[in-house]
């Protein structure tokens, strides 16, 4: 069944022999392709605002429509397949575009390079503060992902009980430092002397995988972040101490990268979780300039936007990678990419790019189900490699598996859906 009902221009929910019609292709046993968009789907917002097509391949012309890559929409339109019908370049050149869909040589032209001469000096140096008692396997996974993304150095500064099982049962690569800790061996304020000293070792900051938030860790934080001299990736209870502390937010540089799951980002901005969902390119768009800061908006699409220019759409990953600690991993990548001198948004496009094709070379090998953040950890050097044109995939020549639910994005040259295949 080929789709044309409706375009992308349309506007409102489907009624009469159209929505008819859209429930009977729905009910049907039949391969679906849908003509530019899925009929019911709105092509500025992905929105369904009534009874709409799912299809299994969308192909659209001329580029690819924001309304294909904002769920629903996303999930509606299937495989997605531009179609060049040669409109001047000068007229797309022209346009106010808001959101860049991110392919593989976008992530390329990033990337730096690994000189034969070099050593881990010229690769930079992270200090991960996070992690407390029960909570290390967090600071763990960040650090260990700062050095599997290419970064020369890390240092783990946590609070003393938890450092001595960092220290124990951690990789041997990460340095540790302990610091002065709550009662529930979370980090206290007194850890600050301590903390910045580490801080004027390192060239990048990572603030709250497993930190707590415990008040004396919280009123630690506070006064921690007044002052960012490094470029900083907050995550996680970073993130939630925020919320608590609104005024921080106006602390915050060009230098700092937010890495919010769509629960964190309506913490901050005191909205909701579905009000975040319906409009998430142009909320991340807004905030990132209001708070002078780049915000890494995870879920599907991941949204990217610095405080000024477009917002940039990454659909790497898979659902496999819907468990614990894959927050943390990602925050690590970011980092050891800031580390290597990328600037923050670029960091934050190329890091979530890498993590999603570290997801995709675990699920081709140990299956969809059950993918665990250390397995996309110990695949991040690989991932690294591929996006910089250092290697290539193993039995490569297909899809990457981008996306949900089937769903992905075929370029008009053949190219994958921008996760570095």
């Amino acid at each position: 069944m080929i789709d044309a009902l409706l375009g992308t221009g349309a506007s409102g929910p489907a009624h009469g022999i159209i929505a008819d019609a859209i429930k009977a292709i729905n009910s049907g046993n039949m391969p679906v392709i849908a003509v530019d968009i899925p009929s019911g789907i709105n092509g500025a917002t992905g929105a369904a605002e009534g009874v709409a097509i799912r299809a299994d391949v969308t192909a659209t012309f001329g580029e690819i429509k924001i309304g294909h890559l904002i769920p629903p929409g996303f999930d509606h339109a299937g495989r997605i397949t531009r179609v060049d019908i040669q409109i001047p370049p000068k007229f797309v050149d022209e346009l106010d575009i808001p959101l860049f869909f991110v392919e593989p040589e976008d992530v390329y032209q990033m990337m730096p390079q690994r000189p034969r001469t070099a050593h881990k000096g010229d690769f930079g140096k992270v200090l991960v503060v996070a992690g407390s008692v029960g909570m290390t396997g967090a600071a763990e996974l960040a650090s260990r992902a700062v050095l599997r993304s290419g970064a020369g150095m890390v240092k783990v500064a946590t609070a003393k009980s938890a450092q001595a099982i960092l220290a124990g049962g951690g990789a041997s690569e990460i340095m540790t430092i302990p610091v002065a800790e709550s009662g529930t061996g979370s980090i206290a304020e007194a850890a600050e002397s301590t903390i910045n000293e580490a801080r004027n070792w390192a060239d990048v900051e990572v603030i709250g995988p497993g930190l707590t938030m415990s008040p004396e860790t919280v009123a630690w934080f506070a006064e921690h972040v007044k002052d960012l001299p490094l470029p900083t990736v907050i995550d996680a209870d970073g993130l939630n101490a925020l919320a608590e502390k609104p005024e921080l937010l106006g602390k915050l540089t060009e230098n700092v990268v937010l890495t919010p799951h769509p629960g964190e980002f309506a913490r901050l901005t005191g909205l909701s979780v579905e009000e975040i969902g319906s409009n998430r390119v142009e909320l991340v768009k807004k905030y990132a300039a209001e708070w002078g800061c780049t915000i890494l908006l995870k879920g599907v699409p991941t949204i990217v936007a610095g405080p000024t220019g477009p917002a940039h759409c990454i659909l790497a990953g898979n659902p496999g990678m819907a468990s614990a600690g894959m927050g943390d991993v990602l925050t690590g990548v970011v980092a050891g990419l800031l580390a290597q001198g990328l600037n923050p948004r670029d960091a934050a496009i190329a890091g979530t790019t890498i993590h999603g094709l570290a997801g995709n070379l675990a699920a081709n090998e140990l299956g969809s189900s059950g993918i665990m953040a250390g397995d996309v950890a110990e695949r991040l050097g690989l991932a690294t490699d591929v996006v910089a044109g250092r290697a290539s995939l193993p039995n490569s020549g297909g899809s990457c598996g981008c996306g949900s639910g089937g769903g992905g994005c075929d370029g008009g040259g053949g190219g994958d859906c921008g996760c570095g295949s």
